[in-house]
């Protein structure tokens, strides 16, 4: 009896456990792989400029004026960790930047063309050749340039010529100038602002005499005769020499000679070629006569002086002074020591 009673105690109690015990859960499904995230549709960005234009009147409004531009439009596309952002310049210029872990790779390039391929942007083409710095050359070479100029005769720093000399003065206004230089070259020395020029050049120099005289050929001193009853249509010494001048020279914008000042000193020597008179008038019959007379005229055959120049942009200033006398020493007329000051204008800078 007591070992049923325990039986019947035992199954009540599982009875009990059975109902508060919940079942076991069912096993879970499987888990389906997760889709790849779609990319990001494209966002496109209109860049658009907005001008406004008001007139006012008496502090008031009376018209307003608004403009608007589309400058260009920007899209995005977003795949991942990558981001492409194309650029529309105009339609014409197109930039493409990616992005990728941090990183940034920037890929610049032209598309469009009506075959497909690639167009040059000239905007920018020019922008670029704006940046690039002009080379300068150390050396620096001009053939055939010419010089345009007055003679004149200066006595003890004095354009008023004294005595005997006074024979000698001259009409300014015939009394011309010219040089052709064979070439001039410059050296660059600092940063193409402090150079070395030099060259060699024939000078051609015209003294026409106001007064009605005659240089006499083989004399010594040199004698000079007047006649009043000629009237001289021409009567003018002309000389030429081959000359080397040396300057140092000093230029503000190298880069643009156009717009730089220039200046330079130094000196020449010249070796003289010919000498030669000429006189023109007409005779008691009204026909015209010219006479030239070939001799050196006891002139310093050997001169060297001083050499400056002067300018800004293509117009230059230039004076050459002769420390040598005009003749040679008691050779020339009495007591005169004339010494030749040439000036003149370039039109063409160096």
């Amino acid at each position: 009896m007591k070992n049923l009673f325990f039986l019947l105690t035992c199954l009540c109690t599982l009875s009990v456990v059975a109902q508060v015990t919940p079942p076991p859960p069912p096993p879970a499904p499987p888990v389906a792989p997760t889709a790849p995230t779609p990319p990001m549709p494209p966002q496109k960005t209109i860049i658009i400029e907005e001008k406004v234009t008001r007139k006012m009147q008496d502090g008031k409004v009376i018209q307003e004026d608004i403009s608007r531009e589309i400058k260009g439009d920007t899209t995005r596309i977003k795949i991942g960790g990558v981001e492409i952002i194309i650029k529309d310049e105009n339609g014409k210029k197109t930039k493409k930047i990616i992005k990728e872990d941090g990183k940034e790779i920037e890929i610049e390039e032209e598309i469009g063309g009506e075959d497909g391929g690639v167009d040059i942007d000239m905007e920018d083409r020019k922008k670029d050749e704006k940046k690039t710095v002009k080379k300068l050359s150390n050396i620096k070479t001009r053939w055939g340039m010419v010089d345009l100029g007055v003679n004149t005769l200066m006595q003890e720093g004095s354009f008023n010529l004294q005595g005997d000399a006074n024979a000698l003065s001259l009409n300014y206004g015939k009394s011309l100038n010219w040089n052709l230089h064979l070439f001039k070259q410059r050296i660059n020395l600092i940063d193409h602002k402090i150079n070395f020029i030099y060259g060699m050049s024939f000078d051609f120099n015209n003294y026409n005499f106001s007064e009605p005289i005659t240089l006499q050929r083989n004399t010594s001193p040199l004698a000079i005769t007047f006649n009043d009853t000629i009237e001289y249509k021409k009567n003018k010494l002309y000389t030429s020499f081959l000359t080397v001048p040396m300057m140092l020279n000093f230029e503000s914008n190298p880069r643009k000679s156009s717009r730089s000042f220039r200046v330079s000193a130094g000196g020449y020597a010249g070796l003289m070629l010919a000498s030669r008179t000429k006189q023109c008038y007409k005779d008691d019959d009204g026909d015209l006569q010219t006479q030239i007379s070939r001799d050196d005229f006891n002139l310093n055959k050997f001169r060297y002086g001083l050499a400056g120049q002067v300018g800004v942009g293509p117009i230059n200033f230039w004076a050459n002074y002769s420390l040598v006398p005009m003749f040679e020493t008691n050779k020339g007329p009495s007591g005169a020591d004339l010494y030749p000051l040439n000036m003149g204008i370039t039109l063409i800078g160096f």
